[in-house]
């Protein structure tokens, strides 16, 4: 694919941010900004942009090719009032930014997964909503549009549930539109279209598994006790609401280095990356840190996992 690197001004990298990330501050004025969760092609985040130039909008994708595509487009209109984050949406709701910071959201026919083995992959439950209400502003709303009525009874349900939202509504075939090459294919397949909408009233609580701009590390001082290193491969390790395992270990014979490859979970959120172990120069000690490419975010997790790996690396004295 052939992208000019200029177009790619809009991506915002938030896993090397300080969290929370204050909106509007992405766009270097106070400026109402508007949330898309899953902007696929992108075609409903241009048009927003381009009809509505006094406006800022963010959208979340986790498809590194829909992030390319609609960046080109942004770039061929030149729009300035977008920008576009490569993460999950469950996670990038509930952690990526201040509280009562957006002054609306949209979700454009998500996957609805209706098999029941990925209930869980559904973003129609009450946490979801709740953390759509927690991102709002008071009198701040959100927009659903799907083709699946069982989701939308299901969205409906959970935004009541949350008390955070009111006028809810479930639509059939609402006159508007969002103009999207899904909504279009299924306007051609004659099917059934569905629209949820909801103010905000309220702002519940989140417990957040990010926070600080800490960069987890740790200093192993008089040597670190390499044998331990064959011992925690695939082992896993359990805190509260967060599982690590160190999957393989990779030397490095000739720097004194160490590179375990980890995964990490904060409830359903899995993230993979390297702990670094290395030798300081001309001392006997060592730094545990997380490798500077691919950084995680900070999780719960990942921190654990870093200050457990330097606490087994340690000598017996």
């Amino acid at each position: 694919m052939n992208v000019n690197v200029k177009a790619l001004k809009y991506f915002v990298d938030s896993s090397s941010m300080v969290l929370p990330i204050k909106p509007s501050s992405l766009f270097g004025e106070e400026v109402d900004v508007f949330l898309e969760a899953g902007f696929g092609n992108g075609e409903f985040l241009v048009e927003m942009a381009e009809t509505n130039p006094k406006k800022a909008f963010i959208g979340l994708e986790l498809s590194l090719i829909s992030l390319v595509k609609v960046q080109k487009q942004l770039y061929k209109r030149g729009l300035e009032n977008v920008r576009v984050i490569l993460v999950d949406a469950r996670f990038g709701t509930k952690e990526l930014f201040y509280k009562e910071s957006f002054s609306g959201f949209y979700m454009n026919f998500p996957c609805p997964w209706p098999k029941k083995g990925h209930a869980r992959k559904r973003l129609n439950d009450k946490h979801f909503l709740n953390n759509i209400a927690a991102l709002l502003k008071r009198d701040g709303f959100f927009q659903l549009y799907t083709d699946d009525e069982a989701f939308a009874a299901d969205f409906m349900k959970s935004a009541d549930a949350t008390g955070c939202f009111k006028e809810i509504e479930l639509i059939k075939n609402p006159d508007a539109g969002v103009n999207t090459r899904y909504e279009q294919k299924w306007k051609r397949e004659n099917r059934d279209i569905f629209r949820v909408r909801g103010k905000k009233v309220l702002s519940p609580n989140i417990e957040r598994y990010c926070g600080g701009d800490e960069m987890p590390h740790r200093l192993v001082n008089g040597g670190i006790n390499e044998d331990a290193l064959k011992l925690i491969t695939n082992k896993h390790f359990k805190g509260s609401n967060t599982t690590y395992v160190y999957k393989n270990i990779y030397q490095d014979m000739f720097n004194h280095r160490y590179l375990v490859e980890t995964i990490a979970v904060d409830g359903d959120f899995e993230q993979k990356f390297y702990i670094e172990i290395k030798k300081k120069p001309d001392k006997e000690a060592w730094i545990v840190r997380l490798n500077g490419h691919g950084l995680p975010y900070r999780t719960k997790a990942v921190k654990e996992a870093v200050f457990n790996l330097a606490e087994m690396l340690k000598r017996e004295s």
